[in-house]
């Protein structure tokens, strides 16, 4: 068996401002979602996005005390909807975050990083490529781009449903996070206390 390597030059990566429901991106989202099951055939292992209540002790682990209770409620209010997206499987790329992306030069989008292709939610995929903590508006405008993308295998879906997809889901990928800087004891800038502390209320909005 041999072996191969393909090295691609890419011009450009996409500035910040157009980040949020990249035109690029979500044309490459939809159409790998499009893909059967057996894509990742070949793969030792797939990625397959979990929640659980150990999940959510390893996050609690980061929040102040007086607001972990309040927080346990509001994810224990998700659970249900969390529980029918574990059952969605689509292939996904696991990690479509902003830094993964480049462009070619005739505005095709290329993703790196595939060492969390799994299976999944594609809303999962979504939620990871709106940058910070999303909002109902960001959400929307991403669900509004993909089912444009998707064309003909989105008909029938609802953008209202797929935006309250992706908001769950973005609380899906906080928490995953931060029960991972919890397990790995990840050493983590300032900047990031901030953010911990802002979770609960932001939790809280989309609850």
């Amino acid at each position: 068996m041999g072996y191969w390597i393909v090295i691609e030059y890419l011009s450009a990566a996409p500035v910040r401002a157009t980040w949020l429901a990249h035109p690029a991106w979500m044309t490459a989202l939809a159409r790998l979602h499009q893909l059967p099951l057996e894509v990742f055939a070949g793969l030792q292992a797939h990625y397959r996005p979990r929640w659980d209540e150990a999940l959510v002790d390893d996050v609690l682990a980061l929040i102040a005390p007086p607001h972990r209770s309040q927080l346990r409620t509001h994810l224990a209010a998700l659970e249900e909807e969390l529980d029918q997206l574990q059952r969605q499987e689509r292939p996904i790329s696991g990690d479509p975050n902003p830094a993964n992306w480049g462009l070619r030069a005739d505005g095709t989008a290329v993703l790196y990083d595939w060492e969390r292709a799994g299976f999944g939610p594609p809303a999962f995929d979504l939620a990871i490529t709106i940058p910070g903590l999303a909002n109902a508006a960001a959400a929307r405008q991403v669900a509004q781009v993909y089912l444009a993308a998707a064309g003909v295998w989105s008909q029938g879906a609802s953008v209202a449903c797929l935006t309250r997809e992706i908001l769950v889901c973005k609380v899906w990928v906080v928490v995953e996070f931060m029960a991972t800087v919890t397990r790995q004891r990840l050493a983590l800038p300032s900047a990031y206390d901030e953010l911990w502390r802002s979770i609960p209320d932001w939790v809280a909005t989309l609850v």
